[in-house]
């Protein structure tokens, strides 16, 4: 999240968990560590994706190392997924390497990294006829890597599926995160529109279908965008106990209010990284509607699409 950032955040106090000069050290001690040729590949490439993970680490050398190295390291690590991503063929092969990758990369707890990682590969796909699902993932890096133009082609692929099943709900959560990423609707999202886009949430999984509607209107107040009465009734039906508390929320909301941006980046980070109340996605979700309060749109809003992804949507 701090990379996210583009205000620089203060020292982290004293009490922290974690002072930024420990991390910086920890970080600098990962990166020496996959710099290190005596080392096995497997222990150099773990070194290299901690560091990526912290925002902090050289992403060509992470990429060169990772592409050496990574059909050494068993399991389904993100080193051995980008490195069957950058050898496959142009076309479908590489489409679904790079998929896998950002599933790998999501399931690491390292996404934004992970996108930050194939962003060369990503940036340069052609969008291709290869399954609702794979252009969904696809379209969700690109979004992450700050490539909202290319994900955009990404969607006017899924238009163009016809009647390929999934395509249609593939598409209209694929819109709906373009529209975060740009704070601008790309499409209505109003009536019918907003009405697709909970149907296919609630065909991807019936159960945790109020949560993520609660959770997509809370991010579209974030970054300035109306939730239409569709979803507003359909968040209704969901009790935000996976929310960080008011209570928790108060000292956050005080320091955006009073625009003390400093503080507030300070609060975020600590209130995402730190905490543990409620699940990340709406914490993340807290940290950019407090962003946006305090005028930092542009980081409200890849929070703002950090927490889709992480929640899902």
């Amino acid at each position: 999240m701090m990379r996210a950032l583009s205000v620089p955040p203060p020292a982290l106090p004293p009490l922290d968990a974690m002072p930024a000069e420990i991390a910086r050290l920890q970080v600098a001690k990962e990166q020496m560590i996959a710099a290190d040729p005596s080392a096995s590949p497997t222990i150099r490439m773990e070194a290299a994706w901690r560091a990526l993970r912290a925002g902090a680490a050289d992403y060509e050398q992470s990429r060169q190392l990772f592409f050496a190295l990574g059909g050494k390291v068993p399991g389904g690590s993100v080193a051995r997924h980008y490195a069957a991503a950058a050898s496959a063929n142009d076309g479908p092969d590489k489409t679904i390497a790079l998929a896998r990758l950002l599933l790998a990369g999501k399931s690491d707890g390292g996404y934004s990294a992970a996108a930050e990682l194939a962003h060369p590969m990503l940036r340069d796909l052609l969008a291709l006829a290869s399954g609702p699902d794979i252009a969904l993932r696809i379209g969700r890096g690109l979004l992450t890597a700050g490539e909202p133009k290319a994900a955009m082609n990404w969607l006017r692929s899924l238009d163009g599926a016809g009647k390929v099943p999934g395509a249609m709900n593939a598409a209209a959560r694929l819109a709906a995160l373009v529209s975060l990423a740009e704070g601008q609707d790309v499409r209505p999202f109003d009536g019918p529109r907003a009405v697709l886009w909970i149907v296919a949430i609630n065909g991807q999984d019936t159960a945790s279908a109020p949560a993520k509607a609660a959770l997509m209107a809370k991010l579209r107040r974030a970054v300035g965008l109306p939730v239409p009465l569709s979803l507003a009734g359909a968040a209704q039906a969901y009790a935000s106990g996976n929310a960080p508390s008011t209570l928790e929320l108060l000292p956050l909301q005080t320091a955006s209010a009073d625009m003390r941006v400093g503080e507030t980046v300070l609060r975020a980070l600590h209130l995402v990284e730190v905490d543990t109340a409620g699940d990340r996605a709406h914490r993340l979700a807290e940290a950019a509607q407090a962003l946006s309060t305090a005028g930092l749109y542009e980081d409200a809003r890849f929070l703002a699409l950090e927490a889709a992804v992480e929640g899902d949507l």
